[in-house]
């Protein structure tokens, strides 16, 4: 009988190691900062019309003529995953703001891709931007690659 429970002792902390709290170390793919951006100045390249391609720093800002983009925060840099886990993606918070008034046109979570303006102040007729494209996320350097596009 002890020999038993012994067994379902062990077969219960194998459990947990395999399902629980151990983390195993990960060294998150991070993409290469951009050689040059050209900041806010139209653009045209495979049909795609880019407003603005930035690269901003964690805490910085960048102003245009009527919009200005602030970097709120970047996600932590992922150094383990736990056994059966995916790996997060990495994720930003980003504000959008009238550069005139200081009023915020959007605010959001976002991660590398194409992120849809429509319906956001933005995608009106002041400013008539449609996607905010996010070109890559550096959580270990903190910075965000991006694009404002038509």
């Amino acid at each position: 009988m002890i020999r038993w429970q012994g067994f379902h002792v062990l077969l219960l902390i194998v459990q947990l190691i395999l399902l629980g709290g151990c983390c195993e170390p990960y060294e998150a793919p991070q993409p290469d900062r951009p050689k040059q951006v050209s900041g806010w100045k139209d653009s045209y390249f495979g049909g795609v019309h880019s407003v603005a391609e930035l690269l901003l720093r964690e805490g910085e800002s960048s102003e245009g003529d009527r919009i200005g983009i602030k970097v709120v925060s970047i996600s932590q840099l992922q150094k383990c995953v736990k056994t059966f886990s995916e790996p997060k993606t990495p994720e930003a918070v980003l504000r959008i703001y009238r550069v005139g008034d200081q009023q915020v046109l959007f605010e959001g979570t976002v991660m590398g891709g194409a992120a849809s303006l429509r319906g956001s102040p933005l995608s009106g007729p002041e400013f008539d931007l449609s996607v905010l494209f996010v070109d890559g996320i550096n959580t270990k350097e903190r910075w965000v690659w991006l694009d404002l596009r038509r």
